[in-house]
């Protein structure tokens, strides 16, 4: 949130339809560290994010950087 890494993947709770925001290029991270924020706000820090405002439950997106194309596919259990 503090706008130091682009978003570069996201993923959409089946169990809760909750989103998750993350750069995985930032390292590991702690639950300590997850924010609770609205999903207006994300959306207003990066516009691109409209363009997988429709993913599906239990489905991510990933992308190489903000200048690059969302890619989608079904999260495995593992993954999350």
């Amino acid at each position: 949130m503090s706008g130091e890494h682009a978003i570069d993947y996201v993923a959409r709770e089946e169990s809760d339809g909750g989103w998750q925001f993350l750069n995985r290029g930032a390292g590991a991270w702690s639950p300590n560290e997850a924010m609770l924020v609205s999903l207006g706000q994300v959306v207003s820090m990066d516009s691109s994010l409209n363009e997988i405002g429709d993913l599906p439950l239990g489905w991510h997106a990933s992308r190489k950087g903000k200048s690059h194309p969302w890619t989608r596919a079904k999260s495995d259990q593992e993954e999350r």
